[in-house]
C-alpha cells in the first residue's frame, strides 16, 4: 500500500536506530511487527493469568535440596 505521511525526524531516528533498521520501510514494517509482539505477549500474559507462589526461603531450599540429591 503506499501511502503519503508526515513523520516526525527525531522521533523516526529514535525508532531507527532502537530496531536497527536502515530504511524508512524496514522501520515501519519492523514498528508494526513490535507492536503486534507486544499485544500478542500482553494477550498471553492476560491468559495465564495470575499465580500466586506462596514461596519462603525455606521452600526454596528444599526445592534445591531436592533437586541435588
Amino acid at each position: 500500500m503506499k501511502t503519503s505521511v508526515e513523520i516526525d525526524k527525531k522521533l523516526y531516528q529514535s525508532v531507527k536506530e532502537v530496531l536497527g533498521t536502515e530504511t524508512l520501510r524496514d522501520t515501519i514494517k519492523k514498528s508494526f511487527e513490535e507492536v503486534l509482539h507486544h499485544k500478542a505477549l500482553e494477550n498471553s500474559a492476560r491468559l495465564l493469568g495470575r499465580i500466586d507462589l506462596d514461596l519462603t526461603v525455606e521452600s526454596i531450599r528444599k526445592q534445591r535440596r531436592k533437586r541435588m540429591m
